[in-house]
């Protein structure tokens, strides 16, 4: 039902697996935030996360490097 809506849209992972390996050898923060910062920089889109995890505030300024702009937190 909601990927029927187009409001979201599965992606194949190989599109962006370089990314994803190039964000985790960068930064050190899990392999799925990694995955969320490089299918957003891949569409050119802002990542959205629940709330500012421990790691992911620890690596802020890294993650503001590597994607060019500073992710959404819902909380």
């Amino acid at each position: 039902m909601l990927i029927d809506s187009r409001v979201i849209e599965i992606i194949e992972i190989y599109d962006i697996w370089q990314q994803i390996a190039d964000c985790k050898c960068k930064i050190s923060i899990s392999l799925g935030d990694c995955a969320t910062l490089a299918a957003a920089k891949r569409f050119g889109l802002m990542p959205i996360f629940l709330h500012e995890e421990k790691e992911l505030l620890e690596a802020k300024e890294k993650i503001v490097k590597w994607l060019g702009t500073k992710p959404f937190y819902l909380l």
